[in-house]
């Protein structure tokens, strides 16, 4: 994509939020405007030619294809009311993985900084990174934590529907911010593993779910953070819950998390937890979570190290089986990373990853049973990540 398109992108992002509004003049779009950018490359390689494993954007190959860009464009319209859009564009090694889409579209109205009502496609308010998915320069990582954010169907980028925010903060460093919302939910879950650990050894006439999203409504959902009065510390609390229709029934799926973060000049460190639990026959339930710090040694080195985890148990499915690929619905990973900060909203990364589990580590959906039939997953994957990422 050329710098005049992404320009022309732009522009027409601005024109249409400042449409929908129907109160600013277009001229008047760089006056009132708030545009921001997010973008990178990455590159993903696993360090063995003979493991099959895919994760994240790494395979044996070698991906240098994995790009994006998110364009975020906020107009306030009046004191009271802004209105916010952010597209963005894929780009992967297979033309399925290339995409482009609306991650929000959303009008806000403010009533106090205390109570703010938002309607449309709006930010999911979930833990420490839903709200910022796509901001590579604020996380030492080039990817977020797989546990918590990858296609585990935890969380989403965004529901559709209402809700509120606000926040109060008294003296001695003390404040809290709230969410309430309502109305539907996608969340990216890539559970092909879970299905080939539950079916057995008979495969005849069972198809595998190729789903890649897992669509929820009438879902209610809500966050608490609180501010303590140790500069750059808070906590908090997430939790939601909402139906699934499958095959004409509403299967319910409950998720509460918890997160605790502490920033300043020089260290990042964050850590969060995620119990899932969906009421289907496999009665599925998954605890997730991770920890994750990074060290500023001067203003262009920064050393990252993380510990990520998730485990899924399937009680309804028949436990013989679900024994004959256990490693499907584990992952285990610790990672370690080099940062090179050019700028505050330009970095380099550099990260090693060890994974054990075959829940995100795991061949392509046509290799899986044949693998798992043949005693053939490979637990262990290595991975190595290299890239770039920049903000405006």
């Amino acid at each position: 994509m050329s710098i005049r398109t992404v320009g022309r992108l732009a522009l027409g992002a601005a024109a249409l939020t400042l449409a929908a509004v129907g109160t600013v003049q277009a001229q008047d779009v760089m006056d009132v405007a708030v545009v921001h950018g997010y973008g990178g490359w990455g590159y993903g390689r696993t360090v063995t030619n003979d493991n099959p494993n895919m994760f994240n954007y790494a395979h044996r190959l070698g991906d240098y294809s994995h790009s994006e860009f998110a364009l975020n464009v906020s107009v306030p319209v009046n004191e009271r009311l802004s209105v916010t859009a952010q597209p963005f564009w894929h780009q992967g090694h297979h033309a399925n993985q290339t995409a482009s889409g609306m991650d929000y579209a959303f009008g806000e109205w403010k009533f106090s900084d205390a109570a703010r009502f938002r309607a449309g496609l709006v930010k999911q308010p979930f833990g420490i990174y839903t709200e910022v998915f796509d901001v590579g320069t604020v996380r030492p990582f080039a990817t977020l934590p797989s546990s918590i954010y990858g296609p585990a169907g935890t969380i989403g980028k965004a529901y559709s529907g209402i809700g509120l925010t606000g926040a109060r903060y008294g003296s001695g460093g003390w404040g809290v911010q709230y969410d309430v919302y309502g109305g539907g939910l996608e969340v990216p879950e890539w559970d092909v593993g879970l299905q080939v650990a539950a079916e057995g050894v008979d495969t005849t006439g069972k198809k595998i779910d190729l789903t890649l999203q897992k669509v929820l409504r009438n879902v209610i959902g809500g966050r608490l953070v609180f501010a303590l009065p140790i500069d750059g510390l808070s906590v908090g609390v997430s939790s939601y819950t909402g139906t699934r229709p499958v095959s004409g029934v509403d299967i319910r799926r409950s998720v509460v998390g918890g997160h605790a973060e502490f920033l300043s000049d020089r260290w990042s460190l964050r850590s969060e937890y995620a119990h899932t639990h969906e009421a289907d026959v496999l009665d599925r339930t998954s605890n997730g979570g991770y920890a994750e710090g990074a060290y500023r040694v001067t203003r262009l080195l920064q050393l990252a190290g993380m510990y990520n985890r998730l485990r899924t148990e399937l009680p309804g499915a028949n436990q013989a089986n679900v024994a004959r690929a256990r490693s499907l619905l584990d992952h285990e990973e610790w990672g370690g990373g080099l940062n090179l900060w050019f700028a505050q909203n330009f970095v380099l990364k550099s990260s090693y990853h060890v994974v054990t589990g075959n829940r995100f580590a795991s061949p392509e959906q046509p290799s899986i049973r044949a693998a798992v039939a043949n005693g053939a997953l490979i637990e262990r994957t290595n991975v190595v990540l290299f890239g770039a990422q920049m903000s405006f």
